[in-house]
């Protein structure tokens, strides 16, 4: 026995809006200054995504822009003493 139904493009739009934003409020602690950081972020995303291509591009950007750039900026020294003795070795 199956199931045959098939997703308009605007109920998967919706499934995979739904879907960001319960990963991006489920990332902070409810109450927080970053949970309220992350809700007004929802909420620009839910005026700035309009199509699931859009939806594409902002998964794209997210996993091959911004991830490694936070991993690469996480491995730069706060210290300036520490990074020029690093560089220095």
């Amino acid at each position: 026995m199956s199931i045959d139904y098939q997703l308009t493009e605007e109920d998967k739009f919706k499934v995979c809006l739904k879907i960001i934003n319960d990963k991006i409020k489920g990332s902070a602690k409810s109450g927080s200054k970053t949970a309220n950081l992350y809700e007004d972020l929802v909420v620009a995303l839910e005026s700035e995504l309009q199509t699931l291509a859009d939806i594409v591009v902002f998964i794209v950007t997210i996993k091959y822009v911004v991830q490694p750039a936070n991993l690469a900026l996480n491995n730069v020294p706060s210290d300036d003493k520490e990074f020029c003795h690093t560089t220095a070795k």
